[in-house]
C-alpha cells in the first residue's frame, strides 16, 4: 500500500503488574501491542493457535478479534508487568489501519530490539509531540512486519463495522445476518469463523471490554458506565463482568487491572 497520509484517531498508552497467573477473555475496538516486559504472555486471536510473546516479546491484536490472553509471571520473582499502547489510525483519509494490514501476531526477533526502544521513549515522552513522533515510528516498524490484505470477506467486514458503532444499542442476530446477507444459521457460523465466537459472546465481551476501559481511564459512576456500552440492567452487568474478570467493577477499578 502506498501510505500518503496517516490520522491518529485514539491513542491510549498503559502497563501494570501482575503477581499470579490468569487468563482473561477480551474484545477490543483498537489495534494492541503489548509487551511482556518481565514473564511472558501466551495469546491466542479467534480461533486461533497460541503463540508466547517469551520475556521481552510483543504481541499485535488487531481491532475487533477475540483475544484470549494468558498472563504468565516469571518463575523466579513471581511476577509479570506489562506495557501496551491501544491505537486507532486511518490511512490515506479513511482506511482503517488494521484493515489495510495482516500483522504476525508476535513481533519478530528483527523489529523486538527497535520497538522496544519505541516504547521506552513514548513511555517516558512527556509532550504531545514527542508521543505523536514515538507512535508514529512503532506504526512504522509494524509495517515492516506486515502483508497488505487482499479483499477479505465484505460482509463480515461490513457487519465488524455495524458493531462497533452500534454496540450500545440492542443488536439481535437476525438484524446482523440481513445486514450480511445471510440466513441467520450461515450468519452464526461464518461469524464464528471470521472472529472465533457467537455474535452474541462477541458483542458481550466487546462490551465488556469497553467497560473495563472506561473503569480504569474515567470517574464515570459504574451503572453509567454499563448503559454506555448496551447494558442498561447493572445487577446484570455486574454479574457479567465478574464472570468475565474474577472481580467486580469497583474492584478492577481500584486495582488498575489491566492487559
Amino acid at each position: 500500500m502506498d501510505v500518503q497520509k496517516a490520522e491518529i484517531a485514539y491513542f491510549f498508552r498503559d502497563g501494570n503488574t501482575f503477581r499470579e497467573p490468569f487468563t482473561h477473555v477480551k474484545v477490543l475496538p483498537w489495534l494492541s501491542v503489548v509487551q511482556a516486559l518481565e514473564g511472558e504472555y501466551e495469546i491466542r486471536l479467534g480461533g486461533g493457535p497460541a503463540f508466547c510473546t517469551g520475556e521481552g516479546g510483543f504481541f499485535i491484536a488487531p481491532a475487533g478479534v477475540q483475544q484470549i490472553i494468558m498472563h504468565h509471571p516469571d518463575p523466579a520473582s513471581g511476577i509479570m508487568r506489562a506495557r501496551w499502547i491501544f491505537l486507532d489510525v486511518t490511512l490515506n483519509g479513511g482506511v482503517p489501519f488494521d484493515e489495510a494490514y495482516d500483522f504476525p501476531v508476535i513481533l519478530p526477533d528483527a523489529q523486538r530490539k527497535r520497538m522496544n526502544a519505541a516504547f521506552e521513549s513514548l513511555f517516558g515522552s512527556q509532550t504531545f509531540w514527542d508521543r505523536t513522533a514515538d507512535v508514529y515510528r512503532a506504526l512504522g516498524i509494524l509495517t515492516e512486519t506486515a502483508s497488505e490484505k487482499a479483499g477479505g470477506d465484505d460482509a463480515m467486514r461490513r457487519v465488524w463495522k455495524y458493531v462497533q458503532q452500534h454496540y450500545a444499542e440492542e443488536l439481535r442476530v437476525g438484524e446482523l445476518a440481513r445486514l450480511a446477507h445471510m440466513s441467520e444459521s450461515g450468519f452464526y457460523a461464518a461469524f464464528r469463523r471470521a472472529f472465533g465466537a457467537s455474535p452474541i459472546a462477541y458483542l458481550q465481551k466487546l462490551r465488556l471490554s469497553l467497560a473495563a476501559e472506561k473503569l480504569k481511564t474515567t470517574n464515570e459512576r459504574v451503572a453509567d458506565i454499563a448503559a454506555s456500552v448496551g447494558i442498561r440492567d447493572p445487577l446484570y452487568f455486574n454479574k457479567l463482568f465478574h464472570k468475565m474478570y474474577r472481580t467486580s467493577p469497583g474492584a478492577y477499578r481500584a486495582a488498575g487491572s489491566g492487559t
